[in-house]
């Protein structure tokens, strides 16, 4: 069962530090959970950080659950997103994510200075990550040499141009940084629309859903895990995850008034119980197949996560990438011998 939670790259200023998020991530991994997610806030105005560097700076935090930034792609070049997230991903240890954000719109991108939106976002997303991925792979896993006797840092023979012409891009490459340690950073797609399930089908190693009932969750895997199969992919090679509230207390009577206080936290599918009623509910759905995990979207991290943590569950093994922790494959380095 994996288990992340997203938060937004923003809050009130008080809290915008380095501290504050380190202690988030910290509660993060004494809950057991696998990773936390900064994704982007609504509203153009919403004061934010972004997320690249937010999680660049939390590496040096002593957990090993992943770290994931939204990226909006209708306004971010290839080659940028590229050279960000290889720096990241060996900082982290290779426990990075990219958080696909197909939704940025035309006022976000026009802080950014693109004024005329692309013809076609969808298709201009799918060639940015398409491209972003072929820069990682421009550099081959032993391209690093450090011969010291020969002069040599690297060896050429295993750095390639990429020579990418399309409709939105045209980029030479190489990536001037070496692959990041997991090959690709982990890929996770908020799945809301017709549109971004077809990018999850054709792209995410995470998919995230937000349906209601549990029969909503099986049926909206079963859409994306047919469309994966029809991009020739291994179903093993994604993971969905269902977007879930969690409003707990140490009894159901105590999650209860936390509840009512709190009211209806979005349109997301809620739970309000104890931290073990959580984890047989989520065993339920486990064993029906309607996800393959949960998404938490916590109303007080703080007072949640401190409930969840009171539960058992296996350290972390120390050197494991994110990959390696939601069971992930590899990707192939498509240049490669």
């Amino acid at each position: 069962m994996i288990l992340t939670a997203s938060f937004p790259s923003a809050d009130t200023p008080p809290a915008i530090t380095l501290a504050h998020y380190r202690a988030l991530i910290t509660g993060v991994a004494h809950a057991g959970l696998d990773a936390a997610l900064f994704v982007r806030s609504p509203g153009p105005a919403t004061p934010m950080l972004d997320g690249a560097p937010l999680i660049a700076a939390l590496a040096s935090v002593p957990v090993g659950i992943g770290l994931g930034a939204s990226v909006p792609l209708d306004h971010t070049e290839p080659f940028h997103l590229a050279r960000a997230f290889a720096a990241i991903d060996r900082l982290t240890g290779g426990r990075s994510a990219v958080i696909v954000d197909l939704t940025a719109g035309v006022e976000r991108a026009a802080q950014f200075g693109h004024v005329a939106p692309p013809d076609d976002p969808d298709a201009r997303a799918v060639e940015c990550l398409e491209t972003t991925a072929k820069l990682w792979d421009s550099w081959e896993d032993d391209a690093i040499l450090v011969d010291r006797p020969g002069g040599l840092f690297t060896n050429p023979d295993r750095i390639h141009r990429i020579n990418h012409e399309g409709m939105y891009f045209t980029v030479r490459g190489p990536l001037n940084a070496p692959r990041p340690l997991q090959g690709w950073p982990v890929i996770i797609v908020p799945v809301a629309s017709a549109e971004s399930r077809s990018f999850a089908a054709q792209f995410a190693d995470v998919a995230l859903i937000a349906p209601t009932t549990r029969d909503a969750a099986q049926s909206a895997c079963a859409a994306i895990r047919e469309q994966v199969a029809g991009h020739g992919r291994r179903l093993q090679a994604i993971r969905i995850l269902v977007d879930l509230v969690p409003i707990l207390g140490a009894t159901t009577a105590e999650a209860q008034r936390r509840a009512d206080a709190i009211g209806q936290h979005g349109s997301a599918l809620q739970f309000v119980g104890t931290p073990s009623q959580l984890r047989t509910m989520m065993r339920e759905w486990d064993a029906v197949g309607a996800c393959d995990g949960f998404n938490l979207l916590p109303h007080d991290p703080p007072v949640d996560f401190g409930l969840l943590a009171t539960l058992p569950h296996t350290p972390d093994a120390a050197g494991m990438t994110l990959r390696d922790r939601l069971r992930l494959p590899r990707p192939v380095n498509r240049y490669a011998a």
